[in-house]
């Protein structure tokens, strides 16, 4: 199987290396590998202390893929700060009335977090036979 490896930090690398291994698989050629490397800025979990040091972490973090992106639309004319600034406004509303309708919503079935998940029947709670 074909791989490669991109730049995680870098959106449109990311969007490019992807678009080839999306038109490799459509045409019959079969799966791709994609590795990208990017970097995280907190410790795996709330409970695991951060082991890496803070200057590593700065470090990722003047490389942000979302501040890369912007400045690469807003330095090829494609974007300017205002369009920007409307897109994370409407993003900050969509996520806002996402919480509200969350929040506003009843407590689903545990079983419900396999619907839509799978083609097929899946086991639905710890008693079920297929479990």
């Amino acid at each position: 199987m074909p791989g490669k490896i991109v730049d995680g930090q870098d959106v449109l690398a990311c969007w490019r290396v992807t678009q080839e291994a999306v038109a490799r698989a459509r045409s019959g050629n079969g799966p791709s590998l994609i590795e990208a490397k990017t970097h995280r800025y907190q410790a795996h979990s709330y409970r695991v202390r951060e082991s890496r040091a803070p200057e590593e972490i700065e470090l990722a973090r003047r490389r942000d893929p979302l501040a890369l992106f912007q400045a690469q639309l807003i330095g090829s004319g494609a974007a300017s700060e205002a369009d920007l600034a409307a897109v994370q406004a409407a993003v900050e509303e969509e996520i806002s009335e996402g919480i509200k309708f969350a929040r506003a919503s009843e407590v689903p079935e545990p079983g419900e977090a396999f619907t839509d998940l799978y083609a097929g029947d899946v086991p639905v709670a710890q008693g079920d036979p297929r479990w």
